[in-house]
């Protein structure tokens, strides 16, 4: 079948005239689904690669915050030292996902090419990254560099901090509910 198609195209291209070597010819009836078959194959590999950025981040969300920062107030003396390592816990794991919430803009636009809900929240999921890593955390860390930690201003701010890495891991819950709803 697929050489009958091959074989009319090949005949109908003979019977047409090409003056210059560098004129394209129709391309064989069956290209059409290798090329169709190639771009399945890639937005096939899209998926899984979704889902590993978003364990990726939503895992570092959840490791860090539950389980580490208070891990480390609990077992160390030194408040100082525990809160200098959680905040750089907390700083790698907002570029994790700075990282793969862009990547997973990128895919969506790659896939879908129009904007839904998903996307929607991976960007609040962003902006709340940005506000915390960029406009909370310096004036923490400035507050910490000059011994004020002790004051209602650095307290505050913690809590901001607190809250919005509280929303953008609650938004990173929804996205993995809704991924597992989708693939079941």
């Amino acid at each position: 079948m697929w050489f009958r198609a091959v074989k009319e195209t090949w005949k109908s291209s003979k019977s047409s005239t090409y003056n210059d070597a560098s004129q394209l010819r129709t391309a064989p009836a069956g290209a059409d689904l290798v090329r169709d078959n190639r771009r399945s194959m890639n937005t096939n590999l899209i998926p899984p690669l979704e889902r590993v950025l978003l364990t990726l981040w939503a895992g570092s969300l959840w490791v860090v915050g539950v389980i580490v920062a208070p891990v480390l107030f609990a077992e160390l003396d030194d408040r100082s030292l525990a809160g200098s390592i959680a905040g750089t816990l907390f700083t790698l794991t907002s570029y994790i996902g700075l990282a793969c919430g862009s990547l997973l803009l990128l895919l969506n636009a790659a896939t879908y090419k129009r904007i839904n809900w998903r996307v929607l929240v991976i960007i609040a999921m962003l902006v709340l990254i940005v506000i915390g890593q960029f406009v909370i955390t310096p004036m923490v860390v400035e507050l910490r560099v000059q011994g004020l930690t002790d004051t209602p201003r650095f307290g505050q701010l913690h809590g901001v901090a607190s809250v919005l890495f509280l929303m953008t891991s609650v938004l990173a819950l929804v996205l993995v509910a809704a991924e597992q709803k989708r693939l079941s």
